[in-house]
């Protein structure tokens, strides 16, 4: 199962479809394995997940058990872009960066432990737009 679902990951690379089949799959094998490679498995899945919300995958479609660390994952996914847009000052690319970091603001839990971090990369694309 273990080796079909890496199989999954590495054909599916630019396949929504597919990356939220396997992350799905990889959640859902988090739950029988012994607690640390259940750790690993969660993990991947939820850096799927970003993978997927960042490619415009709505909130409410991803597990909300898991939500705090996907959205973990986006952020960390989505920084260098931000910094090569504010970096550049490219305004097409500062836009996109716009909505994208409202997205994952949007949906971050008012107690997410690193919402401010969050939103201060939000104010450092709003200050560049």
């Amino acid at each position: 199962m273990a080796a079909a679902i890496a199989r999954l990951v590495e054909i599916a690379q630019d396949d929504d479809a597919a990356l939220r089949t396997a992350a799905w799959a990889l959640l859902q094998r988090s739950h029988v394995l012994p607690p640390s490679e259940g750790a690993s498995a969660r993990w991947t899945a939820a850096g799927l997940f970003a993978r997927c919300f960042l490619g415009g995958a709505e909130a409410e479609r991803l597990p909300g058990d898991l939500l705090d660390e996907i959205v973990n994952e986006a952020g960390r996914q989505a920084v260098p872009a931000l910094r090569e847009a504010i970096r550049t000052k490219d305004l097409p690319g500062i836009e996109t960066q716009l909505q994208l970091w409202r997205r994952i603001v949007g949906a971050c839990r008012e107690s997410h432990r690193h919402r401010a971090l969050l939103l201060t990369n939000l104010a450092a694309v709003l200050q560049a737009h």
